[in-house]
């Protein structure tokens, strides 16, 4: 069925909406929760796993044999619990010297980060992995009550909360130049803290510290009143990184009741609403035929979904008529996957977290 749109609405109808959800449905059970060009890497594997709860998909045996692929990552200890088994986890060659590369490259042509946060100065490049993966890896184990995964959640959050991981002075996590990382591990974080059975094995007390802190700090590193910088040149983009860091303000119970916070962020999404700069992340068409290409849609993807959750709250609704525009985003996206014999966007990752940022937008 396709998506058809008032001439005169501001944004997308309930049926827009539920007819483009059970696209994504359909999409996924065409493809399963459980290809294994879509769960080589951890990160994809979390964004099933989210996809699943919000589709409502977590009863369906695809969802379980996705979580026992995820715990074939972890090797049982003699003394009790999990720890990771890294031959079972896909790392692309090289990741974090590319990274690093990358960011030496944005330092060549940009003083902004010389000093202490150059990509010189960085002393445990594999903690900045380590710390994205422990982030994707304990959303994953939250995300049923099982003996098993609570483990493996314990293992995860004592990583997360080591001094190791943490950013001690200035609050976030390692590496403070990337504000993307923390903003990745708060999502996880919120979702813990708004998982009651946690409660029972999970220092709660210990993880609302941190979600501060970082939360303080993310609202530090605004540039220029403006938008997140990356810190990772051409790795992740500004679009992604501000629409990641965003979204761990709305996806916390009381950060958008600091007005502080709201103030700040109301001066973000006053600037990415400017006219100068909307297109460029609210473009008219999309393009998958190449890594680049794929990755700028992801970006813009990313962004349109938090965008499209802040224009519907109170705080934000004179920037609600945008709706029907990122809407239309999304259908183009969903039917150039749903009229593709093979799904490829050139990263096994790249798929399901654009259709998991759709769902969650028409979902909220």
């Amino acid at each position: 069925m396709q998506v058809n749109f008032d001439d005169y609405a501001d944004d997308l109808t309930q049926e827009q909406k539920d007819s483009l959800i059970n696209k994504i449905k359909t999409i996924i059970r065409k493809h399963t929760l459980c290809a294994p060009d879509w769960t080589e890497a951890i990160s994809a594997q979390n964004f099933l796993v989210e996809l699943s709860l919000i589709l409502g998909m977590a009863g369906e045996d695809s969802f379980i044999e996705l979580l026992n692929v995820f715990l074939s990552s972890f090797s049982p200890q003699f003394y009790g619990g999990y720890k990771v088994n890294e031959r079972n986890i896909l790392i692309i060659p090289d990741e974090n010297q590319k990274l690093i590369n990358c960011m030496i490259k944005e330092d060549e042509t940009d003083t902004f980060y010389h000093g202490a946060l150059s990509a010189t100065e960085i002393k445990n490049p594999d903690r900045i992995y380590k710390n994205y993966l422990y982030g994707t890896m304990v959303n994953i184990a939250i995300s049923a009550n099982n003996n098993q995964l609570n483990d493996v959640s314990k293992y995860c959050i004592n990583e997360l909360l080591s001094p190791e991981a943490m950013d001690s002075k200035r609050g976030g996590w390692y590496h403070y130049r990337l504000p993307w990382i923390t903003a990745r591990i708060l999502l996880s974080i919120h979702n813990i803290l708004n998982n009651n059975h946690l409660a029972f094995y999970l220092s709660m007390s210990e993880i609302e510290k941190a979600d501060k802190k970082g939360l303080d700090s993310l609202i530090e590193r605004i540039y220029d009143e403006k938008y997140w910088r990356s810190g990772a040149g051409s790795w992740v983009s500004m679009w992604e990184s501000t629409g990641l860091c965003l979204e761990a303000f709305i996806t916390s119970s009381s950060a958008l009741q600091n007005r502080y916070y709201v103030e700040k962020i109301d001066k973000v999404i006053a600037y990415l609403f400017q006219d100068d700069v909307i297109n460029q992340w609210l473009p008219e068409d999309v393009d998958f035929s190449t890594e680049d290409s794929a990755n700028t849609v992801l970006a813009q993807i990313v962004l349109c979904s938090v965008l499209y959750r802040y224009i519907h709250l109170s705080e934000w609704t004179r920037y609600a008529t945008y709706g029907r525009r990122i809407g239309e985003l999304f259908a183009k996206v969903i039917d150039i996957f749903t009229n593709s014999d093979k799904i490829n966007a050139r990263q096994f990752c790249t798929a399901p977290q654009i259709l998991l940022y759709i769902a969650k937008a028409l979902k909220k």
